[in-house]
């Protein structure tokens, strides 16, 4: 599904992260600035939290984002010990307004 932004320089294109090369492919888009997840990664199995962290990193331009937004009390392990392994740079933050309380996840791919 396709979405709709204001900024000419945007593309929005929903869809399950898990599929992100398909949904690139089907876009006729190549490679990506960011890639972002919701997905709860402590509901994946090991090898799906894998794939999915590597598909993204395949799919990002150098330079380009990986940021996934999990429940603050979901354990680190299920999502940062994956981003270390594959992206040059992992940043973690709380936002604590929100309902539950979020921990954000940037990775970055190097330029």
């Amino acid at each position: 599904m396709k979405g709709t932004v204001s900024d000419p320089r945007a593309t929005l294109v929903q869809g399950d992260v898990r599929d992100v090369r398909r949904i690139l492919s089907e876009a006729g888009v190549s490679r990506a600035d960011a890639v972002i997840s919701g997905i709860p990664f402590s509901y994946l199995k090991r090898h799906e939290r894998e794939k999915l962290v590597e598909d993204s990193y395949e799919v990002l331009s150098p330079g380009g984002r990986f940021l996934a937004y999990q429940g603050f009390y979901q354990l680190d392990r299920f999502l940062y010990k994956h981003l270390t392994e594959r992206f040059q740079t992992v940043k973690t933050s709380i936002e604590p307004v929100a309902l539950p309380p979020l921990r954000i996840y940037e990775a970055t791919k190097a330029r």
